[in-house]
């Protein structure tokens, strides 16, 4: 039964840290570029880009939320205490907090633009509202990388205790049969 439990968990996590690392890396790479070649005004192109950033933050927020909640119950449900999902953990509390922390500049810097009488690139780049804005949107790309990051640092922490866990029997290795042994009719 426990292995059951494991394996389900196990699936919950792949697919949650799918989401929230796909995601990460398609607005980076992806969205982003489009967005800021297809739109030719910087600003425009960066409250488009930063009302996409806004819906996903809170779905971001979720997937780090589940991963913490499912690497809590790990922690607290196998002993012996272990130090690999005690850092998994703390990864992921990092992780949650930065996003949750990329959140909050978000909406200061839509504070800032909507507050604005004319696009962001037409302020001197050494006054306000320029400088905080740009101030802003340097920590924001911080925190997110920061939070890819960590995430991938929690992707090597989980596959270090995968394999303890089946070095020691928690998990088996599924067997897999091919073709040949398919193809050999079981004698009764």
């Amino acid at each position: 039964m426990a292995k059951k439990w494991v394996g389900g968990l196990i699936g919950l996590e792949v697919l949650v840290f799918g989401l929230l690392e796909g995601s990460m890396v398609t607005l980076g790479l992806l969205v982003a570029p489009v967005v800021f070649k297809t739109i030719t005004s910087r600003d425009l192109a960066g409250r488009v880009f930063g009302n996409i950033l806004n819906v996903w933050v809170w779905p971001g927020l979720v997937c780090g939320l589940i991963l913490l909640a499912t690497s809590l119950l790990t922690l607290l449900k196998f002993k012996p205490f272990s130090r690999w999902l005690l850092a998994r953990t703390v990864v992921l509390v990092i992780m949650t907090g930065l996003i949750g922390g990329f959140g909050l500049v978000l909406n200061r810097i839509d504070t800032i633009q909507n507050a604005l009488t004319q696009p962001i690139e037409n302020y001197p780049a050494d006054t306000n509202p320029r400088l905080e804005f740009d101030t802003l949107h340097k920590l924001s790309t911080n925190l997110l990388s920061a939070a890819l990051i960590l995430g991938l640092v929690w992707l090597v922490f989980s596959v270090i205790v995968l394999v303890r866990w089946r070095a020691v029997g928690l998990i088996e290795r599924t067997k897999e049969v091919s073709r040949a042994e398919q193809a050999v009719p079981q004698v009764v």
